[in-house]
């Protein structure tokens, strides 16, 4: 997994350190009107997340786990499956989230932490 990001960072720089290329950052930063893109897709990320964790059985599912783990197993929630794909999706999420901070801040290595 760790190759892969390192692979995907390469392709918005040119280096293994510095600036991230122009072309990434326009269209990260693309406005419509005097409103990013970037808060727009982020509101709607977060109500489809909303609508998702009430209207569909993983979202139930992912909640039950996470309010008490041993009610949740006693219905037949399967605890495994749904804590690891919280993390998955927690974690995609997050690197969206770094992705457009790398691109309002303008460099980053991925070398880094």
């Amino acid at each position: 997994m760790y190759i892969g990001l390192q692979g995907m960072s390469f392709l918005l720089r040119d280096g293994p350190a510095g600036y991230i290329n122009s072309n990434v950052v326009d269209f990260i930063n693309w406005q419509f009107g005097p409103i990013p893109l970037a808060f727009l897709v982020l509101v709607a990320f977060a109500v489809a997340g909303e609508y998702a964790l009430r209207k569909s059985r993983p979202g139930w599912q992912l909640r039950a786990t996470g309010s008490n783990e041993e009610s949740a197993r006693r219905i037949g929630v399967r605890i495994d499956r749904t804590v690891v794909a919280g993390y998955v999706a927690s974690s995609l999420l997050t690197a969206c989230g770094a992705v457009l901070l790398m691109a309002q801040i303008g460099v980053g290595d991925p070398q880094q932490a």
